[in-house]
């Protein structure tokens, strides 16, 4: 099995109570988050192959996200406590299969107002880019988690200078 994304634009979106389990109003309409731990916007490549008993082959290569650019995002959790990340991305780090380990590449992500979210997740980024990215009532100590990431670029992003990465 294999897959991933290349080249591809999400912009001008707006999101409520997504990759929660909070419950919101918009006028007369109730929005129930069904997910547990879930997160509003996801790269990954740490999962497991769960179908493996159907014996699909193996691809030669681990699938990849590259050349992806998030813009002009608006995510409101509602509550921060009741969700995953409020941005996961993660590579492969080779711990499940043999496959190498993979980095994500040329991630793009501007123009990005988060409020009432659980911190982002990062592992395995390289050479990607975080543009007026404003994160407001988080959870936690730190609005970012990053590990085993190279190569990354911050511009406008006050969150990042208070945990003093980069």
């Amino acid at each position: 099995m294999g897959g991933g994304v290349k080249n591809a634009i999400f912009r001008n979106i707006a999101m409520l109570n997504v990759g929660s389990k909070n419950t919101a109003n918009l006028g007369n309409i109730q929005l129930d988050g069904i997910t547990e731990e879930g997160s509003a916007i996801i790269l990954t490549l740490n999962y497991l192959d769960e179908t493996s008993d159907l014996k699909f082959q193996k691809a030669v290569n681990s699938a990849n996200f590259e050349e992806i650019e998030f813009s002009e995002i608006t995510i409101d959790n509602v509550n921060k406590g009741n969700s995953g990340p409020s941005i996961l991305m993660e590579g492969y780090d080779k711990s499940q299969t043999n496959y190498p380990k993979t980095y994500l590449k040329n991630i793009l992500v501007k123009n990005l107002n988060l409020t009432n979210v659980s911190p982002i997740q990062i592992t395995q980024l390289l050479n990607s880019s975080f543009v007026n990215v404003q994160i407001n009532n988080f959870n936690g100590n730190s609005a970012w988690k990053i590990n085993d990431a190279q190569k990354l670029k911050f511009e406008n992003v006050p969150t990042l200078k208070r945990n003093n990465w980069a």
